[in-house]
Formats: C-alpha cells, structure tokens, sequence
C-alpha cells in the first residue's frame, strides 16, 4: 500500500471527510512493532497506543510508531494530561496524534492545545531532526509547523461529567480536531458503572457527534466489540476502535483451546 508515512493522519481525516468507515484499536499489553504490522495488514486504519493504562517505555512506543507507519496504519499515542512531556516526545516520535484523557474544562482543552500545536495556535517546541520529519530537517521550516498543525490529531476524550456538560464549547476549541467518546469511564460518571452500552451513554454519544459536526471536527468512540461498534457508527461516529489485540489474543485462543478439547 503507497503511503506517506508522516502524514497518515491527514489521510485519515480526508478518508473520514469522504464517508468512510475507519476502524481501530487499542494497544495496552502487546509490545512488539509486529503488532501494528499485523493490524494494518489486517485493514486497521489506525490505533491508539494506550500509556494511560498500557506500561509502555518510550523506546517501545517509538517501535511501535515505526511498525504502524511501515504498512500506512495511521499511529496516536493516549497520553496523559500531567505529561506535557510526554506529548511533544510521541509527536517528535512520529505518532500522528494524541488522545488526551479525562477532560474536564475548557483549561484543560486549551492547555491541550497549547502543548501539541506549534506557535501561534500552540507552545510545542519546535525539534526538526527526529523520526517525525525522518531526521530531514524541512527546507521551510514555518511551512512545515503549519502543514503538523493542520494535520496531526489532538483528540479530547469525553468521559466525564464536566466534560459532557460543555462538549459543545470543547468541540469549539481552535486546535482542537476530534472528541472520542469513552464509554466505559463516562458511564461511571454518570452513575452507571458497569453500564457502558446504556441509553444515556448513546444520547451522550450523540450529543457528542452534534457538537462536532456543529465545529467541524471528527467524532470517535473506543467500544469493546463489533456490535456495539455499529451502533455508534450509525449514530454518526467518524472513528470507531473496538477491544484491544490482547483482548483479541485471548478471545481466540480460548475459542481454539475450547474447539480442540470439545472435539475430544
């Protein structure tokens, strides 16, 4: 697959622009660079390396990025808020984009910005001989920050009730390009813990897709299965990611285990 390895994010914006169902994933076990490899081959679009719950080293999520963009598989990093470093060091890695956690305040959206975006929209430091620009530093540098600042991804994820009650002014956020839906948390914020399919959750999902279509931004959701997957998808939903590769792993390998000793 003919790719541009550093600007896969762009790519994933102009495909969700057209209508297309982008499908990704999860990362918070696995660590080999193979992994991305595997989905991208499998049609994964993209996939979010998970170091909000994942125990990943910088140099394991620097492999990853690597793998992921070998075969076209657009690569994010969730990272958390109280990281500033950590933002600039995935970006300046080669991820395409960061998720940010438990948003609660339009600070919290700004200070986002603030952190991924090069001057004038953002504070993000300017170093331009790393993997992100392939260790060749741009022969116009202010046109390079400007073309990372339209491209790579700085995504809001919307799972708490301070959030949810402002989405709409988040979405509004200059520099802000996509709010991705946390189910799972934003249930429990909601008092419905263990509840992540409940039809607040969807009326949440779709207050969410409004805000965003309102501002021009992309919609996403993280779902734990297929089924579900759909349901958000139809509701207006640009990127939808389901369960994780480990989960994935285990699934089927019990499915295997269980078939082999049944049909003994």
């Amino acid at each position: 697959m003919e790719h541009d390895p550093m600007n896969l994010a762009m790519q994933l914006r102009q495909r969700a622009a057209g209508g297309e169902a982008l499908c990704g994933t999860f990362l918070n076990e696995l660590r080999s660079p193979w992994v991305p490899v595997i989905l991208g081959n499998a049609g994964f679009d993209y996939f979010v390396i998970d170091e909000e719950h994942g125990r990943f080293t910088v140099s394991d999520t620097a492999n990853l990025i690597v793998g992921a963009t070998s075969v076209g598989l657009c690569p994010l990093v969730r990272v958390s808020l109280s990281e500033p470093a950590g933002m600039s060091r995935t970006l300046d890695a080669g991820a395409q984009g960061v998720v940010i956690p438990m948003i609660r305040t339009l600070d919290d959206a700004r200070l986002v910005v603030e952190r991924t975006k090069y001057p004038p929209l953002g504070l993000r430091g300017l170093h331009t001989t790393s993997p992100h620009t392939s260790f060749a530093r741009p022969a116009d540098v202010k046109q390079y920050a400007q073309d990372c600042n339209d491209s790579l991804l700085t995504i809001l994820q919307i799972e708490t009730a301070e959030a949810l009650a402002v989405v709409e002014s988040l979405a509004a956020v200059d520099g802000v390009d996509a709010l991705l839906l946390g189910p799972n948390d934003l249930s429990v914020a909601l008092g419905l813990i263990g509840q992540p399919g409940h039809e607040r959750v969807f009326e949440a999902a779709a207050v969410i897709v409004a805000a965003c279509r309102k501002s021009g931004k992309l919609a996403a959701v993280q779902t734990g299965d297929v089924a579900t997957a759909r349901q958000f998808r139809e509701l207006g939903m640009d990127l939808v990611s389901v369960g994780s590769p480990a989960g994935f792993l285990a699934k089927e390998a019990g499915v295997i285990a269980g078939g082999i000793k049944e049909s003994v």
